[in-house]
């Protein structure tokens, strides 16, 4: 069986975009980010709930937004 990240790497739920900056020395660096896609808040959604795990607005509960 193919790890997580495997499996689920060709569906688009994550995209990584590559952020370069000047290093202390002057030299210039990148660094890769991984972000989310909808797709991908979808399907993180729908494995939780298959799990009976709902965010708390879905439970309703009350809760605080700070």
């Amino acid at each position: 069986m193919a790890p997580v990240s495997e499996k689920h790497a060709q569906h688009g739920y994550t995209v990584t975009k590559t952020h370069s900056y000047p290093g202390n020395d002057g030299t210039m660096h990148s660094k890769v980010h991984t972000y989310w896609t909808q797709k991908g808040r979808l399907f993180i959604y729908e494995l939780l709930k298959a799990q009976g795990i709902l965010p708390l607005i879905e439970q309703g509960q009350e809760f605080e937004v700070v």
